[in-house]
C-alpha cells in the first residue's frame, strides 16, 4: 500500500473490506482453529497503520466473546512490552488501543478503567471511545473513572475529559447573536 496512489480512496476501501472480511471469517468452515485465527487477527491489527479502521475500530472484535475475548486480551497485552523494547512504540500503543476496542465491542465494562490506565492520556481517541461506550450503556460513573485513570502526564493531559459532553455539565451557548 505504501507505493499506491490512493487519491480517490478506492484502495483504502478495498483494504478495509478485506480486513473486515477476515475479521468476520467463520473459523469452523475455514478449518482455522479459533485461537490461531484470533491471534492472527490481533497481530494483523497491531501492524495496520493505514487508517483502514477509521470509525470502525471495534468491528474486527464483534464476533469475539467469552473465552476467545479473554484470549485476545491476553495475547495483545503480551507483545506490547516486547514491541516497546524494540522501539516500536506506535505498534505497542496500537495494540493497547485494540484491547480497549475489544472491550468496547464485547461489552466488558469492568475492563474499561484498567485499559484506560494502561493507555494514559496521549492516545485520547480510544479513551473518549471507552467513555462514550460506558455512557451509552448508562454507566456514567465508569466513563468518569476512565477519564480519571487516563489522566496521566503526557501531551493530552485533561484534554479528553474537557472535550466530551457529560451529563453533569451544563451546555452553554458561546455564540451571541448580533
Amino acid at each position: 500500500m505504501e507505493r499506491c496512489d490512493d487519491s480517490y480512496g478506492v484502495i483504502g476501501e478495498l483494504g478495509t473490506d478485506a480486513l473486515l472480511s477476515y475479521a468476520t471469517l467463520p473459523d469452523e468452515p475455514a478449518g482455522i482453529a479459533a485461537k490461531d485465527w484470533c491471534e492472527d487477527l490481533c497481530e494483523l491489527l497491531a501492524w495496520e497503520n493505514w487508517g483502514l479502521l477509521l470509525r470502525a475500530e471495534t468491528r474486527p472484535f464483534a464476533q469475539l466473546c467469552g473465552e476467545l475475548a479473554a484470549h485476545a486480551e491476553q495475547f495483545m497485552l503480551s507483545p506490547a512490552d516486547e514491541l516497546r523494547a524494540h522501539r516500536l512504540r506506535y505498534e505497542a500503543d496500537q495494540t493497547i488501543a485494540n484491547v480497549a476496542y475489544l472491550h468496547i465491542a464485547t461489552g466488558r465494562l469492568t475492563r474499561f478503567v484498567p485499559v484506560a490506565q494502561q493507555l494514559g492520556s496521549e492516545p485520547w481517541t480510544p479513551i473518549v471511545t471507552l467513555a462514550e461506550a460506558a455512557s451509552k450503556r448508562g454507566r456514567q460513573e465508569i466513563a468518569c473513572e476512565v477519564f480519571a485513570a487516563a489522566d496521566q502526564p503526557g501531551l493530552q493531559t485533561r484534554l479528553p475529559a474537557q472535550t466530551v459532553p457529560r451529563a453533569d455539565r451544563q451546555a452553554t451557548n458561546t455564540i451571541r447573536p448580533i
